[in-house]
């Protein structure tokens, strides 16, 4: 069996590579490369080898190059080797090198720390700890953890153990070293050995109880603080600048795959939206891309057109109606004008007001931040729009691109379902247009998926079923290999993925089987305010990415939610906020598949779990059974002895040996189970006398006052008085 030391080394670098692995996704790889050192320290340093001296007599006899020439090559020939195996293949045009030197930089880090384990696994050294804060510290950059302020706070202390358990093993073991006592204690007795792991044990309790409250305090006072200083941020900016506002900038736009993923973990707490409605307004769109290309999406306005004619299918301009704006939700004086979003070109002849009550009745007020950019953000379904504009620039898919005063709320008109268009030639090919190094693949893949499906909605559902059953989301970061497609690797692995790659290859395969469809990006408002029930929040972390489709039998756009764990919802005129959530690909659902939309969504977040969101799972839950055990230990330890007739002058006895054998205990003089006190006296005295060149004079003076005072500890037992309290200090 490995003795302590070794034994909590290896916990704390297994610990390590679970974190590793987590962030980087090679648990196998790392596993099997870090079983070498450990089969080395099973075979050739067990507990009764030699000394570590012994061990290393080569490196002691050779001289100090040769010593600092193998320190090198070893250092060399890791570095070598992990560059080698986490660079080779992915670099490419579009590769992060940032990344990948963060990437192989950790796994480097993590090497060394495993050879110098290999080699000192009794005491290992202080290169330990640099090593190990560096490969923490790499991997929380790397998106190991997310950034809330409950996972920031489990690693913070997990690290803290870590580090204080490898600290004491190490500056102990060097200090024992220096002063000539053993590397280990002795026998430590059965007292020592039953209370040492509940002290510990207690320690734990008593730091995840102190983080847990300082993470919940920090978690409710924290927004407050925030929104004052940005509120005190914005009024100061708006004092000195014009009043004209900066588009694009801090909004969700999610046209390179990765994007959103970053918006999510950036600040994902911080306020996007906040909406005016009496009801949950869901998802609404921000931008719309057109096709896809090397990893990106990009939008028809890109492409180069000779003919206006064409040109003028992508944007239409809007100009505000005779119809008066309506009352808005908050009483806000403000200047509004009506617009209606429908294209006049497009518009089938109706003698209904798109204001009519039959075709609208849900309103709702957005109030984006101006500060974050100036995209528009609406359900799909929307008519109009009552902003504070002279006129408005809208694309093709009713994504207002230009125009709107987001400095003030702008209202929005929701109708229960979208009016019949049809799509162009130029329109049809843009939105059925796949990049040819995945057509083969594509087809092969969808057309097996899709068979015996003859509708646009129920192809869509199929490939929506397809990934909600088959897949798993996670915020996890894979990196495709060289001159690879992301969505044909993500179709070929199905590694785990976030909202972007179900999104984007829903699309792809949805235009692979001949339905027109395109990617939308936005955020999806759930959350009710706490104040006010008729207020709801988007915040960062509700960046989302879903498709929509094109039915051509009806003429009208439907949504098409891939993303495990995900279902689409929005608001609706007809029905309450319970019957407004429909399956994507339009279909109602049952009682049958919300069961397996929860089913979907609790798998969703349990398999691609971080090891520090695991971690801080069960501390959550160890917090009472800690407690419960603290309480229980006090108990027994100070109050139940009291109860069985022990006399408080023994107690009063035990308490003080137990502080000097302590103290002792910190250099390695531990007493026997059978050992008398004078025993025990004798043999430090006799210790002392063989090491007294290396100890200072305090330290001579101290070991000589605790030997007298156990000496004087035995005759006052016999005696029966209570033996005074040892009271020197180092």
């Amino acid at each position: 069996m490995l003795e302590r030391t070794k034994t909590l080394l290896g916990v704390i670098l297994f610990g390590e590579m679970l974190f590793l692995g987590s962030t980087f996704n090679d648990f196998l790889q790392v596993g099997i490369l870090a079983a070498l050192p450990l089969a080395w320290v099973l075979l050739h340093h067990r507990s009764t080898s030699r000394p570590a001296s012994e061990n290393n007599r080569w490196f002691g006899s050779s001289s100090r190059s040769i010593r600092w020439m193998v320190l090198f090559l070893t250092i060399a020939l890791i570095v070598a080797f992990t560059t080698v195996w986490r660079v080779g293949g992915r670099i490419n045009g579009s590769a992060n090198l940032v990344y990948l030197a963060v990437d192989v930089l950790a796994h480097s880090c993590f090497f060394l720390s495993l050879a110098v384990w290999t080699f000192r696994p009794d005491r290992g050294h202080v290169s330990l700890l640099a090593l190990g804060m560096i490969v923490v510290l790499l991997c929380v950059a790397a998106g190991g953890v997310s950034r809330s302020l409950t996972a920031q706070t489990t690693v913070g202390l997990i690290v803290c153990i870590g580090f204080c358990t490898a600290s004491q093993i190490i500056f102990s073991a060097k200090r024992n070293r220096a002063m000539g006592l053993p590397d280990r204690p002795g026998d430590p007795t059965e007292q020592s050995r039953r209370t040492s792991p509940v002290f510990a044990v207690l320690t734990i309790s008593t730091l995840l109880l102190a983080t847990s409250v300082v993470a919940r305090a920090t978690t409710d006072a924290l927004p407050s603080v925030q929104n004052a200083l940005q509120q005190q941020l914005k009024v100061s900016i708006d004092t000195t600048v014009s009043p004209k506002y900066v588009g694009g900038l801090m909004y969700v736009n999610g046209s390179r795959l990765g994007s959103i993923r970053k918006h999510l973990s950036s600040d994902p707490t911080s306020i996007a939206l906040i909406v005016d409605s009496e009801r949950a307004p869901g998802y609404l769109r921000g931008t719309a891309f057109d096709y896809y290309q090397s990893g990106q999406w990009r939008s028809a306005n890109n492409l180069r057109l000779n003919d206006a004619a064409e040109a003028d299918m992508i944007d239409f301009t809007v100009r505000p109606s005779e119809s008066p704006a309506s009352r808005s939700i908050v009483s806000i004086s403000r200047d509004l004008k009506h617009f209606d979003l429908q294209n006049p070109k497009r518009r089938q002849s109706s003698t209904k007001n798109p204001r009519d009550a039959q075709e609208v009745l849900v309103e709702m007020d957005v109030h984006n931040d101006p500060m974050k950019g100036a995209v528009v953000f609406m359900p799909l379904a929307t008519r109009w729009i009552e902003s504070k504009s002279n006129e408005l620039i809208v694309s093709q898919h009713g994504i207002v691109r230009m125009g709107v005063d987001v400095t003030v709320p702008y209202r929005v008109g929701i109708s229960n379902e979208l009016p019949p268009e049809q799509l162009d030639g130029q329109r049809r090919f843009l939105l059925e247009r796949i990049p040819q190094s995945l057509k083969e693949m594509l087809a092969s893949t969808t057309t097996e998926i899709c068979r015996g499906k003859e509708s646009a909605r129920e192809k869509a559902a199929a490939i929506s079923d397809f990934f909600q059953q088959q897949f798993v989301y996670g915020l996890n970061q894979t990196v495709p290999p060289r001159r690879v497609d992301p969505v044909a690797h993500f179709l070929d692995t199905r590694h785990v993925a976030h909202c972007e790659y179900f999104a984007s290859a829903s699309v792809l395969m949805l235009r692979s089987v001949g339905v027109p469809s395109r990617y939308l990006t936005g955020y999806v408002v759930d959350e009710q305010h706490s104040d006010d029930n008729t207020k709801w929040i988007a915040r960062n972390r509700d960046a989302h990415a879903w498709a929509e489709a094109y039915d051509d039998a009806t003429g009208q756009w439907f949504p098409v939610e891939s993303t495990p764990g995900r279902t689409y919802r929005t608001i609706s005129p007809l029905q309450d906020a319970a019957s407004a959530m429909a399956r994507s690909g339009g279909s109602d659902e049952t009682s049958s598949s919300n069961d397996e939309a929860w089913y979907t969504y609790w798998l969703g977040l349990v398999m691609p779990a971080r090891v520090t969101e695991t971690l801080m799972t069960l501390f959550r839950l160890a917090q009472i059974p800690l407690v419960c055990g603290l309480i229980y230990f006090w108990w027994t330890k100070f109050y139940k002895p009291s109860q069985v007739g022990i006399h408080a002058i023994d107690q009063q006895c035990r308490k003080r040996l137990s502080r000097v054998d302590r103290r002792m205990k910190k250099w390695s003089l531990v007493r026997g189970p059978s050992e008398t006190l004078y025993q025990f006296a004798q043999r430090v005295d006799d210790h002392v006398a063989s090491i007294q060149p290396s100890l200072s004079p305090p330290q001579r003076q101290w070991i000589s006052t605790a030997t007298a005072w156990y000496r004087q500890y035995a005759n006052a037992r016999y005696q029966g008085k209570l033996p005074d309290e040892f009271v020197q200090n180092l």
